[in-house]
């Protein structure tokens, strides 16, 4: 049996019952709605529809998981005589990884029989989360703590992420698109596609002309690095901001292209309320196993 728990962040943006029925712990980012308080907890407290409500009207911010807190879920996991993998929320988004590797470090001579492990997913959203899906298979196919970590390190770079927006407005108040280019990007329906890099950083691939054509650039992305080309037979994880059109629109154009890939229970969801703060609404994102990321 395995002595050990993986634990993660919120902004897998998985849903809550994978998580119960998975028996994994997560630890909960926060947003602010004019100032006051929320806790990420995978829409428990508030339904998607009611957040993006919100958000679209009030001033929303976000703030990161802080050490304390990992140390509060962490310390009840080591005084079971459990290790420890925490799989983090890229580096390049969210200073997050900083926070488990404080707590990590402050842990760890208090608990000296124990290891406690903290890698740099360079993922968000449901790319981390669909690397947390397969570590947690790993896991009950018998992985060691070892063996694991390493799996994870390799796996995490073979996470391909891409999505688009109908709505430019979130990246622009986020500094992810300059004032001009939303204005004009609006004005002439431009729509960006994007892409989480090997460094972990949000990425602009292209630009096309309306929703109808990023979807078929993002189909043309896939074919460039998908595992098996359009024989890939494993999974696809895909969410999204409130825009059930723009999700089943390139749920058939996957599926068309990639026949064989899987969908599962945990395949398609929402964006969560601390990724969904940056996006706002209109966002399309999908994920998969590649050969190496765009």
């Amino acid at each position: 049996m395995n002595n050990y728990e993986i634990t993660s962040c919120s902004t897998t943006d998985l849903p809550i019952e994978f998580y119960n029925n998975e028996n994994l712990k997560f630890l909960s980012f926060h947003y602010f709605v004019n100032g006051k308080s929320n806790v990420d907890d995978l829409y428990q407290s508030i339904n998607a529809k009611e957040f993006f409500d919100i958000a679209s009207k009030e001033n929303v911010t976000t703030s990161q998981v802080s050490p304390e807190e990992y140390i509060d879920v962490w310390e009840k996991i080591l005084q079971d005589g459990k290790d420890i993998i925490h799989i983090s929320l890229s580096s390049a988004i969210s200073g997050t990884y900083n926070s488990s590797c404080i707590a990590r470090d402050t842990l760890t001579p208090k608990y000296k029989d124990r290891k406690i492990t903290v890698i740099d997913s360079l993922s968000a959203s449901s790319g981390y989360g669909l690397l947390l899906y397969i570590a947690n298979e790993k896991k009950k196919e018998g992985y060691d703590y070892n063996k694991l970590v390493d799996f994870i390190e390799k796996e995490k770079m073979q996470i391909q992420h891409l999505f688009y927006s109908t709505d430019l407005t979130n990246f622009v108040k986020g500094g992810r698109i300059s004032k001009t280019e939303g204005l004009i990007g609006s004005m002439l329906s431009i729509c960006p596609y994007m892409s989480v890099s090997k460094e972990g950083k949000l990425a602009v691939l292209g630009k096309a002309r309306g929703t109808k054509k990023a979807r078929q650039e993002i189909i043309e992305c896939m074919k460039k690095n998908i595992k098996n080309g359009v024989d890939y037979d494993g999974l696809i994880f895909i969410n999204h901001s409130d825009t059930l059109d723009e999700l089943n629109a390139m749920i058939d154009l996957i599926k068309e292209n990639f026949p064989k890939s899987k969908f599962i229970e945990y395949s398609v969801c929402m964006i969560g309320p601390t990724i969904g703060t940056h996006t706002g609404r209109g966002t399309v994102a999908l994920y998969y196993e590649c050969d190496e990321r765009l």
